[in-house]
């Protein structure tokens, strides 16, 4: 019974001491996610997906592995192990004969297995208690240092590593890449190196035709036909023209060469036929609109879309090969129903759905909800949610009710010019006094008035409510001016003499000339202490040029509007009117006036000759506070 103790116990000892002398493997920086490497389609799991990829760079050269659904397949070359997993693997183990299993769980380092997704770790073995720290010293300081085919911390300069033997690779982008190989031993620790500079080289990369982008180490470099500079080396080169096949390979550049590459690209397109009922139907291929067969596509599958207002879309795809001419036909179905609508009153703006459409009885409307609106100024607007259904009709007979109010409106002073508003719309000139029926709304009266404020109101006509507005405008203010007297020049002006009114002045005078003779009368303002005459603008009357004695010579008329061309006043007290008249010379001869003669005379000269004011045409309103007494 101690014999069999003895024994359990050493059996023990032993199990444990080879596994403390057993060195560890371990997985060195983050797992990297390989956009550039691609899993064949041909690569399946069991349950037929395509599997994801892991590559494992490492030094250990005997690695075997598992997992729970097994490993599909691998792929080894020196120093690197690719892995065809299925897509829903969670782990896998590795073994060597010299190291303990590690077991790696995908989801603690962040990995996340697809189809077609490839990721790339690196795996490296500690020995125990038989490393020995090296320096590696690089310039520059920042070049990658490769042992063994394991990428290292760049500025990293000391290494724990076994001895014996191992490949060095110094890499940096720009410089020449080192590679050699070292013996490490505790005598040999140190090991400097110092890369070489690369000077950039011209390339050229042209197509035929050109305008095809370029890629160079999945980098986008512009388009076809372009030179640039690069590092000599190995590169991967793509060109990609739409409609024609990719060219991918990879390329050497090197010094002291032309560095010139040129690609004649291979059409990859085929022809697609479409045809559609109704024929004025929108086509849509990968969401671009075509009007013209046939319609030329790259080689591969494309998205169709047929569609047109009140008709089904249709979706489908395509499969099309190089230089392959296929042929599609679509008939469209309608979805749409009628809608017949007899309005009262007919002028009413109709709306379905918020647009404004024109009564076209039946109206064609899409199957579905729509909400049909009817409105007219001076009517209740109707509204009503209508459902149309596919291929059927309905019909709708709307009255609208009338929104009427009423204005009472007076207006003073009496003659007082009255405009009627809706919105922008002149809708009435109205007089002092009105009633009108309006429909319901908001309006804008304007009152104006010579010699008043003009004014300007809003009013708001209710159903069936009267509203009463009465009106008065405000006396507009002016500053009267002081005339000393009136001066008159010229011998053809007689019996001249001044009268003045609120605002205005009234210069009459006689004209001692002949029947038929012309005349001129001009009027100034006259600053008697500056000598100086003030042309005045707002005058009416008997004046100016080519005025000829007619039948009545006496009893002339000037009117001067003061109050308005100087409503500030003018602070001047030496101020004269100044009344001048001129005879011209080549007057009607006497024997018009003995062959015409009285009222025909008259007439004669207003059609032929000129005007012949005798009294003013217009004389402005005056309030009742004003009286007018020329």
């Amino acid at each position: 019974m101690n014999t069999k103790l003895i024994i359990f116990f050493l059996s023990l000892f032993s199990i444990t001491a080879l596994a403390q002398e057993l060195s560890t493997l371990k997985i060195v920086y983050k797992p990297e996610l390989l956009t550039s490497e691609i899993i064949s389609s041909d690569k399946r799991d069991a349950n037929g997906k395509i599997c994801a990829g892991l590559i494992i760079l490492t030094d250990i050269h005997d690695l075997t592995f598992n997992s729970y659904n097994g490993i599909v397949d691998q792929k080894i070359s020196p120093g690197k192990y690719f892995l065809f997993l299925s897509p829903d693997e969670s782990m896998i183990e590795i073994y060597s004969n010299l190291y303990a299993p590690i077991k790696i769980i995908f989801s603690d380092l962040g990995i996340k297995l697809e189809s077609g997704v490839v990721y790339q770790i690196k795996l490296t073995g500690y020995q125990k208690n038989n490393s020995i720290p090296i320096n590696i010293l690089t310039e520059p300081k920042d070049a990658q240092i490769i042992i063994d085919n394991i990428s290292q911390e760049i500025g990293r300069t000391t290494f724990n590593i076994t001895p014996g033997k191992h490949h060095i690779k110094i890499e940096k982008e720009g410089y020449k890449t080192v590679v050699d190989s070292i013996n490490v031993s505790a005598e040999n620790t140190l090991f400097q190196y110092k890369l070489e500079m690369i000077k950039p080289v011209l390339i050229t990369i042209k197509s035929i035709p050109e305008g095809a982008t370029i890629f160079m180490d999945d980098i986008e470099e512009g388009q076809t036909n372009r030179q640039l500079f690069k590092t000599p080396g190995n590169c991967k080169l793509k060109i990609i023209k739409y409609g024609y096949i990719p060219v991918e390979e990879f390329v050497e550049i090197k010094e002291n060469e032309s560095n010139e590459f040129i690609y004649e690209l291979e059409r990859d397109y085929g022809y697609l036929i479409i045809n559609t009922i109704p024929e004025d139907a929108d086509v849509f291929i990968d969401n671009k609109k075509f009007n013209k067969n046939p319609v030329e596509l790259s080689s591969g599958e494309h998205i169709i879309e047929i569609r047109k207002v009140n008709y089904q879309t249709i979706f489908d795809t395509v499969s099309i090969n190089m230089k392959e001419t296929i042929t599609k036909n679509y008939q469209l179905e309608k979805i749409t129903g009628s809608l017949s609508l007899i309005i009262d009153p007919p002028d009413a703006q109709i709306s379905i759905d918020n647009e404004v459409v024109s009564v076209l009885n039946p109206i064609e409307i899409k199957e579905g909800i729509h909400v049909i609106e009817v409105e007219k100024d001076g009517y209740e607007p109707y509204s009503e949610v209508i459902r149309i259904e596919r291929n059927k009709s309905i019909s709708r007979e709307i009255k609208l009710e009338t929104t009427i109010g009423s204005l009472q409106l007076t207006v003073y002073p009496i003659d007082a010019e009255v405009r009627l508003y809706k919105g922008n719309r002149l809708i009435n000139n109205l007089t002092r006094s009105n009633y009108l029926e309006l429909p319901v709304g908001e309006y804008r009266i304007e009152v104006s008035a010579v010699r008043y404020k003009t004014l300007m109101k809003n009013i708001v006509i209710k159903k069936n409510e009267k509203h009463e507005e009465e009106i008065r405008l405000e006396i507009e203010e002016f500053v009267d001016i002081k005339i000393q007297d009136i001066i008159a020049e010229g011998d053809i002006l007689k019996n001249v003499s001044m009268d003045k009114s609120t605002g205005y002045i009234i210069i009459n005078y006689d004209v001692d000339l002949e029947d038929g003779e012309k005349y001129k009368i001009s009027l100034y303002l006259y600053d008697e202490l500056n000598k100086k005459e003030i042309p005045l603008k707002l005058l009416s009357g008997d004046i100016g040029e080519g005025k000829i004695v007619g039948v009545n010579k006496y009893k002339k008329k000037i009117i001067w509007n003061y109050a308005d061309e100087f409503r500030g006043g003018i602070n001047n007290n030496n101020l004269y009117i100044k009344i001048i008249g001129e005879e011209i010379s080549g007057g009607i001869p006497w024997y018009i006036y003995t062959l015409i003669g009285g009222a025909a005379a008259v007439y004669f000269l207003q059609d032929k000759i000129g005007e012949i004011i005798n009294t003013p045409k217009h004389l402005p309103a005056y309030p009742p506070d004003r009286p007018f007494n020329p």
